[in-house]
C-alpha cells in the first residue's frame, strides 16, 4: 500500500478499526479456549466418577459420604450411588442423561471442536495483526512525508 495514495485520515479510521478487531479476535479465542477447559474438566469428572463408582462396587449399601458442590462456596453432605449414567447440560438449560462413555465422547467431540474454532480464530487474529502492523507503517510513512513537506513550505 502506498501511503502517498490514501489520506491520514482513512489510515487512522483503518487503523482503529483493524485494532477493535484484533481486540475482539483475541478475546473470542480466551472465551473458546475457556470453554475448551470446562469440557476438558467435565471429562476428567466423568472418568474421576467413574473410578469412585467402580471401587463402590461389591460394597452393599456401604456408600461413601462426599461433599457436594451447590455453589462455589456452599457444599452439602452426600453419599455416591453408584450408577453408569451421568447428567449432561447440552445448553440452555437442556440435559441429557448419557452412560460415562458416551458423556466422555461428547465432551471430547465439544472440545475437539473448541480447538478447530480457536484455531480458526488465531489464524485471523494473525492476519489482522499482520495488517495491523502495515497500516501502522503507512500511518508513520505517511506522518513523515507531511512533516518533510511542511518543512520545505517553510524553508
Amino acid at each position: 500500500m502506498s501511503s502517498t495514495n490514501v489520506p491520514i485520515q482513512q489510515l487512522q479510521h483503518m487503523h482503529q478499526q483493524l485494532d477493535t478487531d484484533v481486540k475482539n479476535l483475541a478475546a473470542a479465542y480466551d472465551t473458546l479456549n475457556s470453554v475448551r477447559g470446562r469440557f476438558i474438566t467435565n471429562k476428567e469428572t466423568i472418568e474421576s466418577y467413574a473410578k469412585v463408582v467402580k471401587a463402590q462396587d461389591g460394597k452393599g449399601e456401604d456408600t461413601d459420604e462426599v461433599l457436594v458442590a451447590v455453589t462455589a462456596s456452599l457444599f452439602v453432605r452426600g453419599n455416591v450411588v453408584p450408577s453408569e449414567k451421568v447428567l449432561i447440560d447440552v445448553g440452555t438449560g437442556y440435559y441429557i442423561e448419557k452412560n460415562m462413555p458416551d458423556a466422555c465422547r461428547y465432551f471430547d467431540s465439544r472440545a475437539a471442536k473448541m480447538k478447530e474454532m480457536m484455531d480458526n480464530t488465531e489464524k485471523a487474529l494473525t492476519v489482522k495483526q499482520n495488517e495491523k502492523e502495515q497500516v501502522t507503517y503507512a500511518l508513520q510513512q505517511r506522518a513523515a512525508e507531511i512533516e518533510a513537506e511542511q518543512q520545505l513550505q517553510q524553508q
